[in-house]
């Protein structure tokens, strides 16, 4: 994936995915693995009303921008891992794009 196809995603397409696109494409990356800390297999995605929900890190260097990540919390330990939402959102797409082919 380009530099250029992750700068071509607009905000509402990441804002409108559904949890079930996201948890998707999460797997799809390999990153439903177990926690990292205690090998629980058991996480969740962190939700919103029925939506994936989304950080927000301000840049300290451009405090007008930031980045977005969808939150992975394990189950037993509650270590948690931030993916960065255009990754996610791009592999989402794909497959969304490719199963209605």
């Amino acid at each position: 994936m380009s530099s250029k196809e992750l700068e071509d995603l607009k905000a509402e397409d990441i804002i409108a995915l559904s949890v079930d696109d996201v948890v998707r494409a999460v797997s799809q990356l390999g990153q439903d693995s177990p926690c990292l800390i205690c090998k629980n297999p058991d996480h969740s995605l962190a939700t919103d009303g029925g939506k994936a929900c989304l950080a927000n890190s301000t840049l300290v260097s451009h405090t007008d921008q930031s980045l977005w990540f969808y939150v992975l919390i394990c189950k037993s330990c509650a270590n948690t891992r931030f993916l960065e939402a255009t990754v996610v959102a791009h592999r989402a797409l794909e497959g969304k794009n490719n199963a209605e082919r």
